[in-house]
């Protein structure tokens, strides 16, 4: 999805171009965290890539807060009195357009070629529902201490080794990798694989880039 506004076609709506202009602008910023190239290529997407790209866009979107009433490129607020954040519902609506800017781009990927023109891909309901969830839950636990703008991004430790017991003044600091991978395991369920393929991406690229210690 290019980050260049959106141009108006006959019929649409202004608050339309503006959902459209939002989405790319937070599809945008996540590329950029992640160190991918401005726009989606074919390598990219290819085969269950595309799959596993939406899920972890998902789960960096569900761990931020972005404002409601606009946004800049590094979605700080462009109003002093915005305050609000993003519902789940909006943000899931962003990554659907996205994932409907790729159908258009990519329509020979085999996620497509099975699927109503008016539809996504077969996966995306599932990964939907988890999305929208872990956002609302990470918005209920940040409750009014919002704070807007790209974060510092570092690797986690594979083992923070805290002693049981310990006093945690920084929530954040106690998760590492093992606790991830086991929350993974420990959620799983017989009729979806979801869970234990995050796991396996999750140990992976721990295993390539992960912080020693």
């Amino acid at each position: 999805m290019s980050s260049a506004a959106t141009v108006p076609t006959p019929g649409q709506s202004p608050s339309n171009v503006r959902g459209r202009d939002a989405a790319k602008k937070v599809v945008a910023a996540y590329r950029r965290s992640s160190g991918l190239p401005d726009d989606v290529t074919w390598e990219e997407i290819k085969g269950e890539n595309l799959k596993s790209l939406t899920a972890s866009m998902c789960f960096w979107l569900a761990t931020r807060s972005i404002p409601s009433k606009g946004f800049d490129e590094n979605l700080q607020p462009t109003r002093p009195d915005n305050n609000q954040r993003l519902t789940s519902d909006t943000l899931v609506y962003y990554v659907g357009l996205w994932l409907t800017q790729v159908r258009d781009m990519f329509p020979q990927h085999e996620d497509f070629k099975e699927s109503n023109p008016k539809a996504t891909t077969p996966w995306w309901t599932e990964i939907r529902s988890g999305f929208a969830k872990a956002a609302s839950k990470y918005q209920i636990s940040q409750g009014d201490d919002v704070v807007f703008g790209l974060d510092k991004m570092l690797p986690l430790y594979k083992d923070n080794k805290r002693p049981i017991g310990d006093v945690i003044t920084n929530p954040s600091s106690i998760i590492d990798v093992k606790h991830v991978l086991m929350h993974f395991v420990s959620t799983a369920k017989s009729t979806s694989g979801i869970n234990l393929q995050t796991r396996c991406w999750i140990a992976l690229t721990s295993d390539c880039i992960g912080r020693g210690g």
